[in-house]
């Protein structure tokens, strides 16, 4: 009888410690445009190229955002959300990760490149102190595509 009671104990304690916010429905939709630097005669893919190329390099861009502390009755900080991680609540900049392609296609035309191939665009997570911040990070193969 007492291995019962300690079981079940033990299982109220354990499910007590799991709960979870209530959400609605959220629908999340990602996506880039590249037909501006495709204007500019620039590929961004995530294949390899078949064709002719000069290889230029390898590149990794990662994007974290700022993190401000959350202090007592303080407004949201333009451009920052409050995101929480555990228990622990902090403001962190709100990012546009069209930002780091944008950033990517810089680094990539001052290399001597007109595409970056193998393209991985991924959600990575930074630590800082306690917490995990989301950011994002890109990475590619350059290369000068011969006509």
């Amino acid at each position: 009888m007492r291995r019962f009671i300690s079981f079940f104990l033990l299982t109220i304690f354990i499910y007590g410690c799991s709960a979870f916010q209530d959400t609605g429905r959220v629908l999340i939709i990602s996506g880039f445009d590249f037909t501006q630097y495709a204007d500019k005669g620039f590929l961004f893919t995530p294949e390899n190229y078949t064709d002719k190329y000069e290889s230029m390099g390898l590149i990794t861009i990662q994007m974290v955002p700022a993190v401000k502390s959350p202090e007592v009755n303080m407004n949201v900080p333009r451009g920052y959300r409050l995101y929480t991680y555990m228990d622990t609540e902090a403001w962190i900049q709100d990012l546009d990760p069209n930002e780091l392609v944008f950033e990517l296609y810089k680094k990539a035309v001052a290399m001597g490149g007109n595409a970056v191939i193998r393209l991985q665009i991924k959600n990575v997570d930074f630590p800082n102190g306690r917490i995990l911040i989301p950011g994002y990070e890109v990475s590619g193969f350059v290369i000068k595509r011969l006509k």
